[in-house]
């Protein structure tokens, strides 16, 4: 084949390695090189498929594949199109697609009447493409070093040490996701929460009266606490990146290799990866790749057809139910550090305070949200019950991700999370602790570590109703 042919289709090959890195890049360590080879030859195919349906038309390569690309970036683009074009205007479904096909419609029978004329400007727009597609692929190659900069910076930023002689008890973390502490439920619902609390210092827990978390939305509050420090994100609002970030932080934490070489041994049963243990359910796993298909054409279709299967309504109660079952029946194998994530009180509100299941349309009203927490205390205090029979000696840290957030609660409620502590051996922690700050304290107490205490800072995140979302 001619230097000149092999010329003409390199900007479609560009596009095709440039797209899925994109992906990559904006999703970094949420897509695998895997998933990069593989939208890498589904773009290539589609490319190879339209350029060879345009040359049975015009009989030139170079045009078909000129031809092709308007076509492979309407692909790719069009779900973003769509969502545009739904915020300007509502709008039925049929329409939206009319609309959005017309232009390209337009666009292509233009470029191909005009390059039959003017053949010579098919070869410049050959050169043009391939010199932005080169510049785009090198812009994107120093985007993933950035982000990969990025990351590492949030890695390894805390000194811990082996201390032969620590105390080590077996440590249980369980994080009731989006309970709020008494005085937000007193303000917010006017509901007194003291017969839950009592019940807990009854139990030997210390309630920590105005503990704050540091971010209101659940990855990145979980990812600076595991890792014991702040984030260093992209943007106030955060991007995919910094989603998938917060995901890796939390696999890649060094305190469980920390843990381990303690001799601890690591039980997840949460929603998230936790070193090389899967989560017990990929709620808040971002599936990257299913979301990149439903921004094309090919997915927007299959989803507008209704061809998209419907996510079970019952999947977080299952797992919650799943979840208090798992922790009732842990054993332990002697030396151990439990993280258990319950999807509760958070909504959906599944269940009234007897443990009756809501009808679907109950589920996320204010009403049900302080019979679902009642329901949420009873099943908190059987799990309790049973780690404090565990053998050993051990610390159980009981707390919430964020405050409440649902509605138009004022954003100042979103951090004021509920925060409370059991230890074998006497622990002091402040009544105004952060959540970034809670597991400094834990292993200053109980692996002999001396962290110093960050300094207190709320960074918000959420911009809109989560239930909107």
């Amino acid at each position: 084949m001619k230097p000149s042919i092999l010329f003409s289709f390199g900007f479609l090959l560009l596009s095709s390695l440039y797209f899925p890195l994109h992906h990559f890049v904006v999703n970094y360590l949420g897509v695998s090189l895997d998933d990069y080879i593989k939208l890498f030859f589904a773009h290539a195919l589609t490319a190879a498929v339209s350029t060879a349906l345009w040359w049975l038309v015009v009989k030139n390569w170079t045009l078909s594949a000129i031809l092709t690309l308007p076509i492979l970036i309407f692909f790719v683009f069009f779900g973003n199109f769509q969502d545009l074009l739904a915020r300007l205007i509502l709008l039925p479904v049929v329409i939206q697609y009319l609309i959005l096909l017309s232009p390209l419609v337009l666009i292509v029978v233009i470029m191909k009447v005009w390059l039959k004329k003017n053949p010579v400007f098919g070869e410049r727009l050959s050169w043009l493409f391939n010199l932005i597609f080169i510049a785009w692929m090198v812009v994107e190659i120093v985007n993933a070093f950035r982000v990969h900069s990025t990351f590492k910076s949030n890695q390894d930023r805390v000194d811990l040490k082996l201390s032969p002689h620590a105390w080590k008890p077996n440590i249980y973390l369980l994080v009731a996701d989006e309970y709020p502490r008494a005085d937000a439920l007193q303000s917010l619902f006017n509901f007194d929460n003291s017969a839950f609390l009592n019940d807990l210092e009854r139990r030997g827990f210390n309630v920590i009266d105005s503990s704050h978390s540091n971010y209101d939305i659940t990855q990145f509050s979980m990812a600076s606490m595991l890792n014991l420090n702040y984030l260093e994100l992209s943007n106030s609002t955060p991007r995919n990146s910094d989603y998938s970030m917060a995901g890796w932080m939390i696999r890649s934490s060094p305190l469980w290799s920390f843990l381990r070489s303690n001799g601890y041994h690591i039980h997840n049963y949460s929603v998230f990866n936790v070193g090389e243990q899967a989560p017990s359910k990929n709620s808040y796993i971002r599936h990257y790749n299913r979301e990149y298909f439903y921004r094309t054409f090919p997915g927007r279709l299959y989803k507008d057809l209704g061809m998209e299967s419907s996510q079970d309504p019952l999947a977080d109660h299952n797992y919650n139910h799943q979840t208090l079952n798992r922790l009732r029946q842990f054993r332990g194998k002697g030396k151990d550090f439990l993280y258990g994530h319950l999807l509760m009180p958070h909504f959906p509100h599944f269940l009234d305070s007897t443990g009756k299941l809501y009808p679907e349309n109950q589920r996320l009203g204010r009403e049900s949200f302080i019979p679902y927490l009642k329901y949420t205390n009873q099943q908190l205090l059987s799990v309790i019950d049973h780690v404090q029979k565990l053998p050993g000696e051990k610390i159980i840290v009981l707390l919430s991700d964020h405050g409440f957030r649902e509605g138009e609660t004022a954003s100042h409620w979103f951090f004021k999370n509920f925060a409370a502590a059991y230890s074998s051996r006497p622990i002091k922690l402040p009544e105004n602790l952060d959540n970034v700050n809670l597991f400094r304290m834990v292993l200053n107490a109980a692996l002999d570590q001396e962290l110093p205490l960050l300094e207190k800072k709320r960074v918000h995140l959420l911009t809109s109703d989560p239930l909107k979302q």
